[in-house]
């Protein structure tokens, strides 16, 4: 599972966040972000970087020979600013379900453009204690500094601390993708994805406004 986790984090946001906004992906400048400011994210992730290497070359020298689909299990977890549920920023279950389906679409290579990645994503049905959930977390972040008027910081920015806003609610990243669903991210950006380095923070945030098919 370490394995194809680290290959999700590689082409993540290309799928899911450049779908259908007019907004960027701000992965890469996130990305760079931290190699220069965090140097523990640094040193994991270039740990984690020569393990998919050596894993590459040895499924290059014993390809497969039957297809696999790998299940990812993942939990969407919505950063609201204390709307009832299906308003504002507390956005519905119906447009999670709808995101996700145009992600799975576009992983299986749908639309004909690309190639079957041969991944699959799904809500989570149990949470990290081991009792059924929706995988649909929901949490109020409006008591978080500036994010309730700018949104999530992704660089050295404005906007409320990214760490803070994580922290609220994210469930073990050995066991789930995180997904944070933000009311906005400060500057043009429709979200961005760590590339996995097995911290609490691996994980994608992206914007209500691009969580759509």
């Amino acid at each position: 599972m370490r394995f194809f986790a680290i290959c999700i984090g590689l082409v993540f946001s290309t799928f899911f966040l450049n779908a259908q906004s007019n907004e960027t992906c701000g992965t890469d400048e996130h990305h760079a972000f931290l190699m220069r400011t965090n140097p523990g994210y640094k040193a994991r992730y270039l740990e984690q970087r020569a393990i998919l290497k050596e894993r590459i070359r040895q499924e290059e020298n014993n390809p497969r020979q039957l297809q696999t689909v790998y299940t990812i299990p993942v939990v969407f977890d919505i950063i609201h600013l204390g709307e009832t549920i299906g308003a504002g920023s507390n956005i519905s279950d119906a447009q999670v379900y709808d995101a996700l389906a145009g992600l799975n679409d576009r992983y299986a290579n749908v639309n004909g453009m690309g190639q079957d990645i041969e991944i699959n994503f799904c809500l989570a049905n149990r949470d990290p204690g081991g009792c059924p959930t929706s995988g649909i977390n929901r949490v109020d972040g409006s008591g978080v500094a500036n994010y309730e008027s700018e949104g999530i910081a992704w660089g050295d920015g404005c906007g409320a601390n990214e760490f803070e806003i994580k922290a609220l609610i994210g469930w073990p990243v050995d066991q789930y993708y995180n997904i944070w669903v933000v009311r906005d991210i400060c500057g043009d950006i429709a979200g961005y994805a760590y590339y996995p380095n097995g911290d609490w923070y691996d994980g994608c945030v992206i914007d209500i406004a691009s969580m759509n098919y």
